[in-house]
């Protein structure tokens, strides 16, 4: 895909962007209910841009804590990038170290969904201008409507911010349904990421339970994977011995 691929991706954005919208709108706002910088707040969308720890961030921030604890935590929010950046390599045609450095900052769990369960012909490796199309109408997204709802925030009642961020959770959910529906060993994989997460959740509290559910989920796949190519690699032996 050359120019072509690039505005597929730019086609393909528009689910994300729409379920960025009132979530960056709930994050400006509550960042300017909490009396921060606006500056700041902004700064969060621009140069961290990880969704969640977005929100743990300004919250400690408000709280004043220690600069460490933050840091800290938001790496801790985030390793999950980690597993999800090991599994997406195999699908992008990135080559060079500039390509990686294009995409890497701007690979968030939504591009990751389109990307490997999209439209997209499934098998074929997407090229670098593809996801490049796929990752900045979101980026730039997440800036303005951060701004907006840092100048609207005093505005917008309180009670609507709950039901903005979750629009995000439906996103995630409309673009993994069908494929949650057509692949058994996906269905199991969500499964198993979901009791991991609600198990944990209460007990050591969201951010361990996104860590525990990811690498749980990643390591029950991938042995899936491995048990699935040994059962080919046999039976294909067994074809030979015949």
């Amino acid at each position: 895909m050359s120019e072509d691929g690039f505005r597929a991706g730019l086609i393909d954005a528009i689910p994300i962007i729409l379920g960025y919208m009132p979530v960056c709108l709930t994050f400006g706002a509550v960042g300017a209910g909490l009396e921060l910088d606006p500056v700041l707040v902004f700064g969060f969308s621009a140069l961290l841009y990880a969704g969640a720890s977005q929100f743990v961030a300004i919250q400690l921030l408000a709280a004043h804590a220690n600069g460490i604890l933050i840091v800290a935590t938001i790496m801790l929010v985030n390793l999950r990038y980690a597993l999800l950046a090991r599994s997406f390599r195999n699908r992008v045609e990135a080559r060079g170290i500039a390509a990686k450095a294009a995409i890497a900052p701007l690979l968030t769990e939504e591009v990751y969904a389109v990307a490997m369960y999209g439209e997209r012909e499934k098998g074929t490796s997407l090229s670098t201008r593809y996801i490049l199309g796929l990752q900045i109408p979101p980026y730039f997204a997440t800036m303005i409507f951060t701004a907006i709802g840092i100048g609207f925030g005093s505005i917008i009642p309180t009670s609507l911010l709950p039901a903005f961020s979750s629009s995000l959770y439906a996103l995630l959910i409309g673009l993994v349904l069908p494929r949650i529906l057509t692949d058994r060993t996906t269905a199991v994989t969500c499964a198993v990421s979901a009791t991991v997460s609600a198990a944990i959740s209460p007990i050591w509290g969201s951010a361990l339970a996104v860590i525990a559910a990811a690498i749980a989920s990643f390591t029950f796949y991938e042995a899936l994977k491995r048990i699935g190519v040994l059962a080919q690699s046999n039976a294909k032996h067994e074809l030979e011995r015949q």
